[in-house]
C-alpha cells in the first residue's frame, strides 16, 4: 500500500498548481527526507497523514487506492473471525459501497477512531 500512496503522492505534486515537495512535507508535518522515502518505498505515512495529504492536495488517496488494480493487501479471513493476543485484537472489517461512497471512507476511519480513542482503544 505504501507503494502507491508514495506514487500518488509524488505524481500529484507535479501537477500545476500543487505544492513543492518541501511545502507540502511542511503542511503534512514531515520533512522532505521522509516525503522522499516515502516516494522511494524506504518509509510509510500514517493513516492520518495520509488523510492529510488527501485533504492538501484535495484527492482521495484512499479510494483511489480501493479502486487500483493491486488488491494484494487486503487479507482474507472467514466472516466474523478475529483474532487475539494479550494486548491486540484484529478485526476484519468488510464495508459494501457503492463506488461513489467510497470518497466518505477517509470520515468514517476518522469517525471510527475518535470513538475508539473515547473509550480507551487504538486502531493501529
Amino acid at each position: 500500500m505504501s507503494e502507491y500512496i508514495g506514487k500518488i503522492l509524488q505524481e500529484k505534486l507535479k501537477e500545476p498548481g500543487m505544492p513543492s515537495v518541501k511545502d507540502f512535507a511542511d503542511m503534512l508535518g514531515t520533512t522532505t527526507r521522509t516525503l522522499y522515502n516515502v516516494f522511494n518505498k524506504a518509509s510509510e505515512l500514517s493513516i492520518d497523514q495520509v488523510i492529510k495529504a488527501s485533504e492538501i492536495l484535495k484527492f482521495d488517496i484512499l479510494s483511489a487506492y480501493l479502486r487500483s488494480k493491486d488488491k494484494s493487501w487486503i487479507l482474507k479471513e472467514p466472516e466474523g473471525s478475529y483474532k487475539q493476543d494479550k494486548r491486540t485484537i484484529t478485526i476484519n472489517l468488510t464495508i459494501h459501497a457503492e463506488e461513489s461512497s467510497l470518497k466518505e471512507l477517509p470520515n468514517f476511519y476518522k469517525d471510527v477512531d475518535e470513538l475508539a480513542s473515547r473509550i480507551g482503544l487504538r486502531l493501529v
